[in-house]
């Protein structure tokens, strides 16, 4: 026991410790790509989030991951991803550097993951878009260069939250429970969340219509001032703004999964301008569609650097 100024302290045990990060990627693959393999002496997980793959570890047999899941590869196992040829997937793949023997828990299984793991996903993910020069879409840099200018306490946050999170990983998997309540999302996160999920499905629903502000308000019984705050909370973005940005999204996909011409495509999302849907596009995408198509192929092809095999 130790004393400070008349009273006791205790220090706390911590079981796990992340000392640094290899990677952050957010993959939009091409339905066609297949990654024939590599190992490295770090941690790395992949995480769908929308779609599915297959991967393989150590040359065994493909296993199939779909919406939801993750998987984790310990130091110096050789793993591969393979998409199916039909479904252009969405992944998250993030490499670390830890040596603490609690992960070996995870690196034996496969996971679905909580809506809290999620929660704390979707937050690293986010703070890491303005953290880094680097292009987090490119799968195959090797560095990862911070900007100059950051919000205080960033590079903590991020740390933080992902040591949560792979807190949150093993102790739902090891009690099949969350995690206790002092660690769980506040009833306020809860109900933005929730607000914003609900409105978010109806926008997908809706993905192909111009849908305005007060149709999305009163089809999802909100007040419009409830949601504006709930979005820019969620996503930095206006309502209208984050529908436009589904709907590029989901032409971003089209154009991966090759369904259409970029003018069949703007026309199947609304867009009664191609010339609007291409600036639009660009605002959103930091390229042309026909830049983006390009820059597909050049995945596919196998272009740039990898880690070491």
């Amino acid at each position: 026991m130790k004393s400070i100024d008349g009273f006791s302290w205790v220090s706390m045990t911590k079981e796990l410790e992340v000392e640094g990060f290899v990677s952050f990627h957010y993959f939009e693959y091409p339905k066609d790509f297949n990654f024939s393999g590599e190992k490295h002496d770090f941690w790395e997980f992949l995480y769908v989030d929308k779609g599915e793959v297959f991967v393989s570890r150590n040359h065994g047999p493909s296993i199939l991951l779909t919406q939801g899941q993750i998987i984790f590869h310990k130091p110096n196992e050789f793993h591969t991803v393979k998409c199916n040829g039909e479904i252009s997937p969405s992944l998250v793949v993030i490499a670390f550097v830890s040596r603490s023997k609690c992960l070996d828990f995870l690196g034996s299984r496969l996971i679905t993951i909580s809506n809290h793991a999620r929660f704390l996903l979707s937050i690293i993910m986010e703070e890491t878009k303005n953290m880094f020069k680097t292009n987090l879409a490119d799968p195959f840099f090797k560095e990862l260069v911070f900007n100059d200018e950051q919000s205080f306490g960033a590079q903590t946050l991020v740390q933080n939250y992902f040591e949560c999170f792979l807190l949150e990983l093993i102790s739902h998997n090891l009690t099949e429970r969350h995690i206790p309540q002092a660690m769980a999302k506040t009833t306020e996160l809860e109900t933005i969340r929730e607000r914003f999920l609900r409105t978010r499905e109806y926008m997908l629903e809706n993905i192909s219509g111009n849908l305005t502000l007060d149709q999305i308000c009163r089809e999802c019984n909100i007040c419009k001032a409830n949601l504006q705050t709930v979005f820019k909370k969620e996503t930095g973005m206006s309502i209208i703004e984050y529908y436009n940005s589904l709907k590029i999204q989901e032409a971003r996909k089209s154009i991966r999964e090759g369904h259409g011409t970029i003018t069949t495509i703007a026309y199947s999302l609304g867009y009664n301008s191609v010339h609007y849907f291409s600036r639009q596009f660009k605002q959103f995408a930091k390229m042309s569609p026909v830049e983006y198509s390009r820059s597909i192929k050049s995945v596919l092809a196998g272009k740039g650097t990898q880690y070491k095999k």
